[in-house]
């Protein structure tokens, strides 16, 4: 091999490497911006007031205002094109039955469609509690559009906890759901 080919060849290995290196810190940069929009999924903190949003029933579009219930609420969002939130249908409507005696509102909180939502629900008994909020208004309390998701607001509209719902605070609020339906079960037994 000649002293010219083995240059030529070094020089194009050492191209080779800086546009490796390049490519490597613009992937690097690309990355770092992507992980910077990740939307939190809160925009506030336990113990602060939620945003005063207006809502309407998806049944009688009657207005309601999600901070002026004056009592424990759970704010549920699920998504029509959720394989999992429509599993969760059954469960929240068991939750729906017992809530209004453990002295807890449940509104599932939508943006999407009225006719996509009706589709979703069928003649589920959510359709009394679902309360339709503009995208601003949603991203506010879900600006991550988690599902299925739950946030615990209580009685002065603070949040007090939010999650997956499945997560450890879901099934504490299930398991106290469930004692409360058994307890019921018993007084209407005797």
């Amino acid at each position: 091999m000649s002293n010219e080919f083995i240059g030529i060849i070094l020089i194009v290995l050492t191209a080779s490497a800086i546009l490796n290196f390049v490519l490597i810190l613009t992937l690097f940069k690309i990355i770092r911006k992507y992980v910077n929009l990740t939307p939190p999924l809160l925009n506030i903190d336990e113990g602060q007031e939620l945003p005063n949003i207006q809502a309407y029933y998806l049944s009688s579009k009657k207005p309601e205002i999600l901070t002026s219930q004056k009592q424990a609420t759970a704010l549920v969002f699920l998504m029509s094109n959720c394989p999992k939130c429509q599993s969760k249908i059954a469960e929240l409507e068991s939750v729906l039955s017992v809530a209004p005696v453990a002295g807890v509102k449940l509104f599932f909180i939508t943006h999407e469609r009225t006719r996509k939502i009706e589709q979703f629900l069928g003649k589920s008994a959510l359709k009394a509690v679902t309360l339709k909020v503009t995208k601003k208004a949603y991203l506010q309390l879900n600006p991550s559009q988690a599902s299925p998701f739950y946030i615990f607001v209580d009685h002065q509209a603070q949040l007090q906890t939010a999650g997956m719902i499945g997560d450890e605070n879901w099934q504490g609020f299930i398991e106290q759901i469930n004692d409360i339906k058994t307890d019921a079960d018993i007084s209407l037994a005797s």
